[in-house]
């Protein structure tokens, strides 16, 4: 996995090997092979509290990026708060004989950290991966320890300090 920013954006690249690459059969792209990117917009606020999609003070996306098409040909979902929100982020699928290359691009003004956090957010990766066996079982690929599910989660976000935000100080 490779992770930059350039042009405003904040980029992932990941080479995934699979040899099984299924969409989702039920329009939650997450039940499909995907990239999933979720952003902690505010990883200093409540750390008393990991569960963030109930909490008022705590600001996170998560991003998911599809490697197939639901049925409706989506292929990105940005979810704040657990609810559907638009993004001008954008992916790109290519299909290699391991598996699949995707390069996904987040603008960094959608995921820009909160008033006072020093330009700092948290930031997690996991990968979906449909299973071949059955339609009904998916797996998820964690990056980071201890592996838990970043979707009600945070506190385990790695933190990373990124120079191309702009101040919101000024």
């Amino acid at each position: 996995m490779k992770v930059w920013t350039e042009s405003g954006k904040l980029w992932v690249q990941l080479e995934a090997k699979d040899d099984y690459v299924a969409g989702t059969p039920d329009n939650r792209l997450w039940n499909g092979d995907a990239l999933e990117v979720y952003v902690d917009r505010t990883p200093f606020q409540a750390l008393d509290f990991d569960n963030h999609p109930g909490h008022k003070d705590i600001e996170t996306r998560q991003y998911i990026f599809a490697v197939k098409p639901d049925s409706k040909g989506n292929t990105i979902t940005l979810l704040n708060k657990q609810k559907k929100s638009t993004s001008k982020a954008s992916s790109g699928i290519e299909m290699i004989s391991s598996g699949y290359k995707a390069t996904v691009s987040i603008p960094l003004a959608e995921i820009s950290p909160m008033v006072g956090t020093e330009k700092i957010i948290g930031l997690n990766f996991e990968r979906c991966l449909r299973n071949r066996d059955t339609e009904t079982v998916y797996n998820k690929e964690f990056f980071t320890l201890p592996p838990k599910p970043s979707c009600s989660s945070r506190l385990h976000y790695p933190l990373f300090k990124i120079e191309a935000f702009e101040s919101k100080d000024e």
